[in-house]
């Protein structure tokens, strides 16, 4: 317990370790002219030993207790309403609540939007006073076995979009009714940023709870920037640059329906009426994976009959033929290199052919499985390829040349220098070759510059590397512990959670040679949609100063992560329907920390040593 000062008589202060008031007390009464500043002086010079209510009184040292993060988190934007609990400490988390309620649309064959709205409003007040009910207590002192109130969380988080307009809005409104309730901020996160950082909540989760004094160690979570983000659910296929929190870039995007869709739609007519009747919204792909590989389940190594990677691009882009049912299958976009997704034409054939078989021809159903899934997923595999191969990566996932991969410092630095219009430096001579050891102090040995200009010469030659305007030497980590050329890829959304699609994504990358590349995938329960995820986007956001405003929140239908990129099937939607770029102008504001010389210029002071020499502390 910190000292304090409290009224003992009209002319003593002394001090009560158990009254717990603070020293702003004596600074109260010397404003109201009941104590003299001599008098203030002693006393905070002399500490005091008297007997108070039977406790001795001695000099204590204050305790700090850093407190951890607290949100409630809603996630709302499809048919799940969702809402957890999620703490943080240091680079620790534990979720103390998570519960996803689905509306049931199963005699409709899909999501539909009205039922999803109705399950909304139902359920989601329902789990908000249970979530409440596990809110922790706060502690009277430490150490006492005596519990307070239930702690209150520092902010509340909820999905702003992409989604369904009206769901998204009760999750919304009653995300703005807390807050405004507890007088906490607001954060509304996108939904597929907190997919693409889901791996990063399961690294925290995985952590030790820290004890106190180490709150402040290793605290990046894992995987650290920059990564590659596979987005593949019911309503989004991307393939995702993420360099750092709010800077995400879409590679490849899809042009008509996702994969999840495609997938949905297929099995409600590969699939026999037996186990279409048993079967909930939002589980066909998964019931079309167990339906196509029954075994798969219970195996781990399980090799999905033999499967074997194309050999050559030729090969991936042929059709697949059946002889003995005459069915002919072509691969999306077989003759096109572009860079992106389309199943529309899967999806149609796969359906053809499904309508003309009986119930009971369990075997071609199975096979109309096998081959949709094969197909889809090696057109997804196949375009990752292509982009990795476009950034000319060596087989440990490295670039070959630094400067032409965009999520390197090297890129960063050659951005900035053709936009300050730096100009190049020129090519070492004989006589200054024994000169070029003396590197530049911007760029270490450790730096990402030293260690691929070496790769990128073979005459073993060292090239010297100018140092950059001062203006721009801040803006490039290059001693960052944490950074590392080398691409991770990460899967995330609802479809990540099939074994097939985790299994061909494997075998394409040790048969292309990138057999070093780390495909990380959360658990299954965190792939579909959650709010532990949501959760802890807020936490990365609300801990770099980002906040909603209360008043500008509103449901976002369509928002693209990326500010190069609209969003896709606008139609006719107005323009405040849709957002461009994750950090777009309006739906985040920085928080602007006050130091203590700001707090007391509004009461009038000069600055704070102006207040404690007005009040006696001089």
């Amino acid at each position: 317990m910190m000292n304090s000062l409290i009224p003992h008589s009209r002319t003593t202060l002394t001090t009560c370790p158990r009254a717990g008031a603070l020293l702003t007390g004596a600074l109260l009464m010397r404003a109201r002219r009941q104590l003299r500043p001599s008098r203030l002086t002693a006393l905070l010079a002399r500490p005091h030993t008297r007997q108070y209510s039977g406790h001795p009184i001695r000099e204590q040292k204050p305790r700090v207790r850093p407190q951890s993060l607290l949100t409630l988190a809603i996630e709302t934007s499809c048919d799940d309403t969702c809402v957890a609990i999620v703490e943080k400490k240091g680079g620790a988390a534990k979720i103390l609540f998570n519960k996803t309620i689905t509306s049931d649309s199963s005699q409709y064959r899909g999501i539909h939007p009205v039922l999803a709205v109705q399950s909304h409003e139902q359920n989601i007040k329902t789990l908000i006073e249970e979530a409440k009910d596990t809110l922790p207590f706060v502690k009277i002192a430490p150490g006492s076995p005596r519990r307070g109130e239930k702690r209150k969380p520092n902010f509340i988080t909820v999905t702003r979009g992409p989604g369904m307009n009206q769901s998204l809005g009760i999750g919304i409104d009653t995300a703005k009714e807390l807050a405004f309730s507890w007088g906490i901020p607001i954060l509304g996160v996108h939904h597929m940023q907190a997919h693409a950082l889901t791996p990063r909540l399961v690294d925290a989760l995985a952590r030790e709870w820290p004890a106190p004094g180490e709150e402040k160690l290793n605290t990046t979570p894992m995987p650290p920037y920059p990564f590659l983000t596979l987005l593949v659910s019911g309503g989004h296929t991307q393939l995702v640059l993420s360099t750092s929190l709010t800077s995400h870039s879409v590679v490849v995007d899809t042009a008509d329906v996702s994969i999840g869709d495609l997938l949905d739609k297929c099995a409600r007519e590969i699939l026999p009426k037996k186990v279409l009747s048993t079967l909930n919204t939002g589980s066909y792909g998964a019931a079309l994976e167990k339906f196509a590989w029954p075994d798969a389940a219970t195996d781990p190594m399980y090799d999905y009959d033999c499967y074997k990677v194309p050999p050559k691009r030729e090969d991936e882009v042929k059709p697949w033929v059946s002889q003995e049912r005459g069915w002919i299958v072509p691969a999306p976009l077989a003759g096109s290199r572009e860079l992106k997704y389309n199943f529309t034409g899967l999806g149609g054939v796969i359906r053809q052919y499904a309508q003309t078989l009986s119930q009971y021809d369990f075997s071609g159903r199975q096979t109309l499985a096998r081959v949709v899934m094969k197909l889809a997923f090696e057109h997804v595999v196949g375009r990752i390829i292509m982009v990795l191969q476009q950034y000319k990566l060596t087989p440990d996932g490295q670039p070959k040349n630094a400067a032409e991969a965009p999520w390197t410092a090297a890129y960063a630095q050659k951005q900035l220098d053709m936009k300050n219009k730096v100009p190049k430096p020129p090519k070492p001579s004989d006589s200054s070759s024994s000169s070029s050891d003396k590197a530049s102090p911007f760029f270490t040995s450790d730096s990402f510059a030293d260690a691929f200009s070496n790769n990128n010469n073979n005459n073993n030659t060292t090239t010297t590397t100018t140092k950059p305007p001062p203006s721009s030497s801040s803006s490039i980590n290059v001693l960052d512990p944490y950074s590392d050329n080398r691409i991770k890829l990460i899967l995330s959304g609802g479809v990540a959670s099939n074994k097939y699609l985790r299994f061909i994504l494997r075998q394409w990358l040790n048969a292309r040679k990138f057999p070093h590349i780390r495909a990380v995938a959360p658990p299954l329960e965190y792939c579909t949609d959650n709010a532990a995820m949501i959760a802890w986007t807020g936490f990365e956001m609300f801990e770099a100063g980002w906040r909603t405003p209360l008043e500008s929140i509103s449901p976002t239908r369509r928002w693209s992560l990326d500010p190069a990129i609209k969003p896709t099937k606008i139609g006719t939607l107005k323009r405040d329907e849709y957002g461009v770029g994750l950090m777009e102008e309006g739906y985040f504001v920085k928080e602007e920390r006050r130091n203590k010389d700001e707090v007391v210029k509004k009461r009038g002071f000069d600055d704070f040593d102006d207040f404690a020499r007005k009040h006696g502390f001089n």
